[in-house]
């Protein structure tokens, strides 16, 4: 559980900073004189990303938590009831999240929302690492991965690369606490895996899957945000 309580943190962590910048973003942006039209199509973004995020933290993680819940109690009394519940909990948490960002992404792409950029090297470097870091929605990411590229260009363009930076240190950390001690649990749970019988291998690599959805969902959180940054930059003129 110890892995599960770290994601927990790494996305409140995340929660909290976009309670408090976003909102102010959004009234900056409708007392700034943007276009009503612009204004309600940033907002939107900015809204959908704080609607996830706390649909992850109220819905998600907590079934996450009684999937790990159900794997172990499973492992330890081999009752099938619970693994189909496990198995269903896990369905429903990576169907849901996988469709929430099918929607966004679509809207992006649809709605033109940040201008596309010319550096295709950095787009498809991006998709690429997306696609191949993040786990369970790594795919549907990665085509949100222009969007970030051109946001990215779009800040260190307008504040600088101490800006750009800056505001990468803030919504990185999360990720970058999380994944290092998923890749570091995935690496052991390898190694260990030949010393183990069946069962627990089994059971490690549950975990390894239930930790994999959170680790996505703060990948997910942490894209949405900036992608929340760069619209509310947007609304109050700053790009």
């Amino acid at each position: 559980m110890g892995m599960f309580h770290l994601g927990q943190a790494a996305i409140e962590e995340v929660n909290a900073f976009s309670k408090v910048l976003l909102p102010s973003l959004i009234t900056a942006g409708i007392s700034s004189g943007t276009p009503l039209g612009a204004t309600a199509q940033y907002s939107a973004t900015i809204l959908f990303s704080d609607v996830l995020t706390t649909t992850i933290i109220s819905v998600f993680l907590p079934l996450i938590k009684v999937f790990l819940v159900a794997v172990t109690a499973n492992a330890a009394f081999e009752n099938q009831t619970l693994g189909r519940i496990a198995d269903f909990l896990k369905w429903i948490v990576s169907g849901s999240l996988k469709l929430f960002l099918m929607i966004f992404v679509g809207y992006l792409t649809t709605s033109g929302l940040i201008a596309a950029t010319g550096d295709m090297v950095g787009v498809k470097t991006a998709k690429f690492a997306i696609t191949g870091v993040v786990p369970v929605v790594g795919g549907i990411l990665a085509d949100a991965g222009e969007t970030v590229v051109a946001g990215a260009m779009i800040i260190k363009n307008s504040i600088g690369i101490v800006g750009l930076l800056g505001i990468f240190s803030i919504i990185l950390t999360p990720f970058l606490t999380l994944g290092i001690n998923y890749f570091l649990f995935k690496i052991a749970s390898v190694l260990t895996a030949p010393m183990c019988n069946q069962k627990l291998g089994t059971l490690i690599e549950q975990i390894g899957g239930g930790i994999g959805i959170v680790f996505g969902m703060t990948c997910t959180c942490v894209i949405l945000l900036f992608i929340s940054i760069v619209s509310g930059m947007f609304m109050i003129g700053l790009v």
